[in-house]
């Protein structure tokens, strides 16, 4: 849902700036996204809270904040850490990656390529859509090969295909030839995350899987949202838009490479309780 999430916040920031110009989007239109994304949100709390169901194994337990506190120092130091530094490595890869084909593929697609910002902001729009539709097959495929396999293979892609795609995506000529290579690059770097949900939820038992996810997902997050910092050393010059590929991707290929190939775990088990079964 992610990739989705970004076409559609994309073809609307386009559509703001066509009907109220850049400006007055400036000025105040960026406002109206905010909004809208406020009610989405309570929508969906509204229906979390009323439809969706935790684990039955968390319906048995008194929950302290002491329990809570264990299972995070579980997870990061302890019994689990090993899986949780596994994912985060790989996560930190991912998202590396995302900042490049998203944030500053954005960037210099106007500034670079001297594009109007409605335009640069369909052309994402439709590379979005393009990774949307390509990692449903990507979790499918992981299935079969193993989440492993899928994963670190998908890193050398990204490495050797990466910095190429994306330098001939910001020099191209033309709205539909950039959003086609846009496409192609977010497909051959963040289309990744076809597999991700499931292969983290897999990683941590029941008792620890909402802190491992959680943390694995999101604290993951940090490192590449200071790139501003370190990338323009790690590259040369940040405005020679010249992304390192073997650098972005080895969290993704380190990541998965330490962590098991197939996963058994209580995933059934689980699913079973929830559906009133019982269970040994």
């Amino acid at each position: 849902m992610a990739p989705w999430a970004q076409a559609l916040v994309a073809f609307a920031v386009a559509g703001l700036l066509t009907a109220l110009g850049p400006e007055r989007c400036a000025e105040w239109g960026w406002r109206v996204l905010f909004l809208l994304g406020a009610a989405c949100s309570l929508g969906m709390l509204g229906h979390y809270r009323t439809r969706v169901a935790d684990a039955p194994l968390f319906h048995r337990r008194r929950r302290s904040s002491a329990a809570a506190g264990a299972g995070t120092g579980e997870v990061l130091v302890g019994r689990w850490a090993g899986a949780f530094w596994q994912v985060f490595t790989m996560m930190t890869g991912l998202w590396l990656l995302t900042d490049t084909t998203v944030l500053i593929l954005t960037t210099s697609l106007s500034t670079d390529a001297g594009r109007p910002a409605a335009r640069v902001s369909l052309a994402m729009g439709a590379a979005s859509v393009a990774q949307a539709l390509s990692m449903t097959p990507a979790g499918h495929l992981s299935t079969r090969t193993g989440r492993r396999a899928l994963l670190v293979g998908w890193g050398i892609v990204a490495a050797v295909l990466g910095p190429v795609l994306w330098r001939t995506t910001v020099f191209s000529r033309g709205l539909g030839r950039a959003a086609a290579l846009a496409g192609l690059l977010q497909v051959a770097t963040v289309a990744a995350y076809g597999p991700v949900s499931a292969y983290l939820s897999e990683r941590f038992p029941t008792r620890v899987r909402s802190t491992g996810y959680g943390m694995g997902y999101s604290l993951s997050l940090v490192l590449p949202a200071l790139y501003t910092f370190y990338l323009p050393a790690a590259r040369g010059d940040l405005r020679a838009r010249r992304p390192g590929g073997a650098l972005l991707a080895v969290g993704v290929l380190l990541g998965p490479a330490l962590g098991p190939g197939r996963i058994d775990d209580d995933l059934d088990t689980v699913a079973d309780a929830s559906r009133g079964q019982d269970v040994p």
